[in-house]
């Protein structure tokens, strides 16, 4: 019960770090970084100004000093700290159950990991839990990647697989599908084409997913759209109706200003 509950909160971490306000704002850390600065995005406003820390990113006129990057540096280790927490606090060996949430938590910690070295190229690699004093330097180049890959590798086989198309409850959590996709993805930044290639192949023929019809595509960004044959991971997040507006947590975890970038 102890390692579930952990858990869980190394899935709800992610899950703020990823989709919602992590260290307060009205922003996903990691969308803006990854996703605003695309063409898929206008960083309007009623004026110019306005919220021009998300504009900036989306012009590509932001500088280190935006909090953005700031705030997705720091979530993405924070996600590390509580996937950290699960495997160096339970031993694999005492049950199945302790043995796939540490599994699911290198997932999580692997997957940080590889956010930061794409956005940073060589940011310090983080196995452990480390004390206040601890000041971890940068890594070597390609070490944090290969880290990645190797991770991806060894539990790839031990994870929950999808059963078919309409399996919502297999994508809840870490699952075969999706470690392989950002398995292709590490591959892909590494050069190793044809192995990205074959693990992309191999999601494609396993028949668990695949793109939803064009009158459904509108469905994919809404609840109609959970667990949909497309989906290859999705939080699990429920309503909390309680303490208005702003305190909801299904408000709170689905970026409110980047769903109105998404949508001018």
């Amino acid at each position: 019960a102890d390692a579930e509950s952990a858990l869980v909160a190394a899935y709800y971490n992610a899950c703020r770090a990823l989709c919602a306000p992590n260290n307060g704002g009205l922003y996903a850390p990691y969308l803006c970084c990854f996703s605003i600065p695309s063409d898929e995005f206008w960083g309007g406003g009623a004026n110019f100004g306005d919220t021009d820390y998300l504009s900036k990113p989306n012009e590509w006129r932001a500088d280190s000093a935006n909090g953005v990057y700031n705030k997705m540096y720091k979530s993405a280790y924070q996600g590390i700290y509580y996937a950290n927490l699960v495997i160096s606090k339970f031993n694999p060996t005492d049950s199945p159950v302790k043995a796939q949430c540490i599994d699911e938590a290198r997932f999580l910690r692997a997957y940080f990991h590889l956010i930061l070295a794409v956005g940073w190229g060589n940011p310090p690699l983080v196995t452990e839990i480390l004390g206040a004093e601890a000041l971890p330097g940068n890594s070597e180049p390609g070490e944090v990647l290969a880290f990645v890959e190797s991770e991806f590798k060894d539990i790839l086989p031990r994870l929950v697989k999808r059963n078919g198309k309409t399996d919502k409850e297999g994508i809840y959590r870490a699952n075969q599908g999706i470690c392989q996709a950002l398995l292709a993805k590490t591959q892909m930044w590494m050069g190793k084409y044809a192995e990205a290639q074959a693990n992309l192949k191999a999601i494609i023929n396993s028949g668990d997913y695949d793109l939803v019809p064009g009158e459904q595509w509108h469905d994919l960004f809404h609840e109609g759209g959970d667990g949909a044959a497309e989906k290859m991971m999705e939080f699990n997040i429920i309503e909390y109706a309680h303490g208005g507006r702003w305190n909801a947590g299904a408000y709170k975890l689905t970026t409110q200003q980047f769903r109105r970038m998404y949508n001018w």
